[in-house]
């Protein structure tokens, strides 16, 4: 049995290791599903919300045998399962696939998506945010914020771009009240969406810049090789 997830922080190219993986014949392949149970599985981890995981892993137990009844392997790419790792391992032993995406592009993508557009309805951050009618159950669950008074009023000060650069570095804290998942940075002035769109407009210059040198390689490359073949058929 092969069963194998990959993850990160969302817009960062889990539907690309899906689109993959789906056209290998042995690999059953799947991307973001059972999305309410995972994201509300993401709400209690993060939260520290007490609740029996079994429901979540007996969901993915059988999706997971109806993938293994005619395939090799079983793969879902899903950046709603990041904050599960730990309960998949230990039912399925699975292997897990971390990917990782430039902080400003993925920034980039969340922004043009909405995210935080919207302050969110929350009066104490020292417990896990309430529920809103009409919201999207799973929006709900999967935006999760900062834990704590302190963290939490850092973070709401920063605009969406500074509040979304915050979630995408998750991991990299140092600050226990901020929790797993969130660095709060300053950017009032530094990080704003101008900034980001001169860093997109240079990494495209330089991105064409590059592919056109390897296009002028390869295109002398292909002439040498051209002109030497004609000499030589001429000789």
């Amino acid at each position: 049995m092969s069963v194998s997830f990959c993850v990160g922080t969302g817009r960062c190219g889990t539907t690309f290791l899906y689109e993959l993986a789906r056209r290998e014949p042995a690999v059953a392949a799947s991307h973001e599903r059972l999305r309410l149970a995972a994201t509300f599985h993401m709400y209690c981890q993060w939260y520290g919300v007490p609740v029996d995981p079994e429901g979540f892993l007996v969901d993915r137990e059988r999706v997971i045998a109806e993938d293994l009844a005619d395939h090799a392997a079983s793969f879902e790419a899903s950046a709603l399962l990041s904050h599960s790792l730990a309960a998949l391992h230990g039912r399925f032993d699975a292997r897990v696939l971390l990917l990782v995406r430039h902080p400003a592009a993925t920034v980039a993508s969340f922004a043009a998506r909405g995210w935080f557009a919207e302050a969110p309805a929350r009066a104490d951050a020292a417990l896990p945010p309430s529920y809103r009618e009409g919201v999207e159950p799973r929006h709900f669950f999967g935006r999760i914020l900062p834990r704590g008074r302190e963290a939490y009023a850092r973070w709401a000060a920063l605009t969406p771009i500074g509040a979304l650069y915050g979630d995408t570095v998750a991991g990299m804290g140092a600050s226990n009240d901020a929790g797993l998942g969130f660095v709060v940075m300053i950017f009032n002035s530094q990080f704003k969406i101008p900034a980001l769109f001169a860093a997109a407009m240079v990494s495209c210059a330089i991105g064409f810049l590059f592919v056109g040198m390897v296009n002028l390689v390869s295109w002398l490359a292909l002439r040498r090789w051209h002109d030497a073949y004609l000499a030589g058929d001429h000789a």
